[in-house]
């Protein structure tokens, strides 16, 4: 039997032997039974060097108790495996691992939750050497470590961070653009082209139903004022349609 504690304190896994090629991976939870208060009868037998043994009825206070709950139960196909939690014992992990160098059998990957529930699992991997969790800082950083992060990160990380940046701009620029495409493109193919194209044909019933006629229409003659200021002239406007 293989036990995999998890460091919340109250979970484990273990890995159950059941036949000479059969095993299974059961997920427990333990349960705190608390007595506090209550007590029981019990015999108490005092006894000193040169006296009788004397037996005395006393209350003795009743320990609490723990149970062992299985939660979960799963069939292992793996001849060789890999079993473990992750840093702060929320997910367990196990996958399959080659027996030799000449081995080229698929192998899987499963994840599970502290509870035992399968969140993914990934089959007929070929090639398969190791799984790692993402590594995790295992303490907050001290101050004066702050205090020199803070003077050294712009030096370090602006042109990084400006980079980045100019990055996922352009990205989110392209995606505009894109979309921006696909609304022209779309007015242009459904409304303007085809309406273009109806009106072209039937020009001459628009023109006569338009009430201003070519006829009617005459050029104006074009005047210009002039601002003066100490004899000088200061601005020159050209004014459409200016009636004097």
């Amino acid at each position: 039997m293989e036990i995999y504690f998890s460091c919340v304190g109250n979970v484990f896994c273990t890995i159950d032997k059941e036949s000479a090629v059969r095993f299974s991976l059961n997920f427990y939870i333990i349960s705190k039974i608390s007595n506090e208060g209550q007590t029981i009868a019990a015999k108490q037998q005092l006894y000193t060097k040169g006296s009788k043994l004397v037996t005395d009825k006393k209350l003795a206070a009743v320990e609490d108790t723990y149970e062992y709950r299985k939660t979960a139960r799963y069939e292992i196909g793996e001849k060789k495996w890999v079993a473990k939690w992750d840093e702060f014992g929320r997910y367990f992990l196990m996958y399959g691992r080659k027996s030799s160098n000449f081995d080229k059998g698929t192998k899987s990957i499963k994840f599970y939750n502290m509870f035992g529930e399968t969140l993914q699992s990934f089959k007929d991997l070929q090639g398969l050497e190791a799984v790692y969790f993402r590594p995790r800082p295992r303490d907050i950083l001290n101050k004066n470590t702050l205090t020199k992060l803070k003077k050294d990160y712009k030096k370090k990380y602006e042109n990084l961070f400006k980079v980045e940046e100019a990055d996922e701009k352009k990205h989110q620029a392209d995606i505009v653009k894109d979309q921006r495409k696909i609304v022209r493109d779309e007015f242009l193919a459904n409304f303007f082209v085809p309406m273009r194209q109806r009106y072209e044909k039937d020009i001459e019933k628009y023109k006569a139903l338009f009430p201003i006629k070519d006829k009617d229409m005459a050029e104006e003659e074009v005047t210009y004022n002039n601002i003066y200021a100490f004899k000088e002239t200061v601005s020159q406007r050209k004014i459409e349609g200016f009636m004097v």
